[in-house]
């Protein structure tokens, strides 16, 4: 006998989607800035690179830490 499938609740869904969001653009701009940095021979710097992790990280905050409680 199986059992029909279960379905996510609607507040999960959109709390798991802000932090799939968050993340995608964390490791996409910020290993960007990373492959930036040895493309230009260290034009960026460690400093510049860290800038733009802790103002990603800032931004996804704003967008979507009133969904996901910004974890």
């Amino acid at each position: 006998m199986s059992q029909a499938p279960t379905t996510m609740p609607q507040g999960l869904v959109r709390k798991v989607t802000a932090e799939a969001i968050g993340t995608f653009f964390l490791v996409f701009i910020g290993c960007g800035a990373i492959m930036v940095d040895t493309i230009t021979s260290g034009a960026i710097t460690h400093l510049g690179v860290s800038l733009v992790f802790g103002m990603v990280i800032a931004v996804m905050i704003y967008a979507t830490g009133n969904i996901s409680g910004a974890h």
